[in-house]
């Protein structure tokens, strides 16, 4: 009976913490609305457990500094991550940030990981 319990409550905890987390269309939301830190909070979550549209929006607010401090090393890393899944267009900012590093720099900087 105890394992029960304790199996319940661990279930509980979990669907819990998962309602917290947000959604990519409620992080939609919160940036249309403005609110760019909440965008932010929605997202890094769901970007961290794989979710290529979260780590593409989050590669975006990094890049713009939108919500966040802007950190091209992180906006780059969060498209790479997403494009690395198919999406087309981290793959197409990725590439664009990459290709103007490379001439400001005169070289080839792969993203960071």
């Amino acid at each position: 009976m105890r394992l029960h319990s304790i199996i319940l409550a661990v279930l509980l905890i979990g669907s819990i913490s998962t309602a917290y987390a947000g959604t990519v269309d409620e992080g939609l939301d919160a940036y249309n609305a403005e609110n760019y830190q909440q965008a932010f909070s929605i997202w890094e979550p769901l970007a961290k457990n794989g979710d290529s549209e979260a780590q593409y929006y989050l590669g975006y607010l990094y890049q713009t500094g939108t919500g966040t401090t802007q950190s091209s090393s992180a906006a780059l890393k969060w498209y790479f991550r997403a494009a690395e899944q198919g999406h087309l267009t981290a793959r197409y900012y990725m590439n664009t940030m990459m290709d103007m590093i490379e001439a400001r720099q005169g070289r080839h900087v792969p993203p960071k990981m």
